[in-house]
């Protein structure tokens, strides 16, 4: 059932604050897929679902190794392909991007030294598919992935070399295997430290990519346009910081055309910050949702498609008899005014996403089922009617 609550002065007292909006058709949705049931006493963990046309791909972790799985799609989610293992050996942490009939999945794989990231792509109309390393020594963690148009991927994470901070690392290399655009050339930047703890996210455009971290309370980030043929050379423009908040965590990003979104967690509250300028600046933080004194709220999935903002919030309780958590599925065209949220169904923390089906905007996601913890556990998925 889709919420509408109307928003209320003085946030603090009340439970549960939603803001109310415009949003997609209210159809409901197809049965739930169930896209995988893990080994009994295996956790598994709904991590990211990206999609591209009709074409889609879902990624999750598992506890036993851990170990991490990617399914696609290339009918909108009306059916998939068997699961495929990311990596070898333990991975974790995955993330997903799907454009141009390919997929793109990052995680961190385990090496005898510590973790490095790795990129694996594979053509889901054809053939070719291969995995390679981002990095290749110390520590890397919470590696995140984005096509830019069609002419480039960039990827972003943290790394760690012996006792020194974190820093967040971009690299950027042409789109296919293969492909003629592999002439252009490959990048990579070093933004500065960052906080582990506190997350980073990253989200592109057919011409611009942009970075979002945390550097302890700092909300760090840096915009990155890329010009057209031949070479789709990439510039950093300089990073800054977009303001100072010793509880903020958990950015992420989203974007589509000159619209740009940043999300991100501080206190019970998750807020966004709209751009309509392609991240050259931000406007004043909105709270998409409040959980006043009961949950700490954070965003599980944020995209931006035409006029329409989507999110997928988890919120989080604490307390003496153990965690409570909740999922949220949320629509709005006016992301300072109102939103429209779903709170029944999934009994999981959700990924979702948008796809255009018959010339309208619906909402696919999929959700694991950590907040009931069944045995065994599943990764199911729906698709807006």
């Amino acid at each position: 059932m889709r919420m509408r609550i109307p928003r209320l002065a003085g946030t603090a007292a009340v439970a549960a604050v939603l803001i109310v909006s415009a949003t997609v058709s209210a159809g409901g949705f197809h049965a739930a897929q169930e896209l995988r049931a893990a080994a009994t006493g295996v956790n598994l963990f709904a991590r990211d679902l990206a999609a591209s046309g009709s074409d889609m791909a879902v990624v999750w972790e598992e506890s036993a190794g851990p170990v991490s799985y990617i399914r696609s799609s290339i009918d909108a989610g009306a059916t998939f392909a068997p699961l495929e293992t990311l990596g070898t050996g333990k991975v974790r942490q995955p993330q997903v991007a799907t454009c141009g009939g390919w997929t793109y999945a990052v995680a961190a794989q385990k090496t005898s030294n510590g973790w490095k990231a790795i990129l694996a792509e594979r053509n889901l109309h054809g053939a070719g598919a291969a995995t390679s390393s981002l990095s290749t020594s110390g520590t890397a963690s919470q590696p995140d992935v984005a096509c830019v148009g069609t002419r480039r991927v960039a990827t972003a994470w943290f790394q760690k070399s012996g006792s020194a901070a974190s820093h967040v690392i971009v690299r950027v290399r042409p789109r296919a295997i293969g492909a003629s655009v592999a002439v252009a050339p490959s990048y990579s930047f070093d933004l500065g430290v960052g906080t582990v703890s506190r997350g980073l996210s990253i989200a592109a455009t057919n011409s611009a990519f942009y970075v979002a971290w945390m550097d302890g309370g700092k909300m760090r980030f840096a915009r990155f346009t890329v010009a057209g043929d031949p070479d789709a050379t990439v510039t950093l423009h300089p990073p800054k910081t977009l303001f100072t908040a010793s509880a903020a965590k958990f950015p992420i990003l989203a974007a589509d055309g000159r619209k740009a979104a940043l999300g991100y967690s501080l206190g019970l509250s998750a807020y966004l910050r709209p751009s309509g300028n392609s991240g050259v600046s931000f406007g004043a933080p909105f709270d998409s949702y409040v959980f006043g004194g009961q949950y700490q709220a954070r965003y599980t999935s944020l995209a931006i498609r035409g006029t329409l903002y989507f999110a997928d919030v988890l919120g989080e309780s604490h307390s003496s008899s153990g965690t409570e958590r909740r999922s949220w599925e949320m629509t709005t065209t006016t992301p300072n005014d109102g939103w429209v949220s779903d709170d029944s169904g999934p009994d999981g923390v959700r990924v979702g996403t948008l796809i255009k089906l018959a010339g309208h905007w619906k909402v696919v996601e999929a959700w694991d089922e950590s907040l009931t913890t069944p045995d065994p556990q599943h990764l199911k998925f729906h698709r807006e009617t």
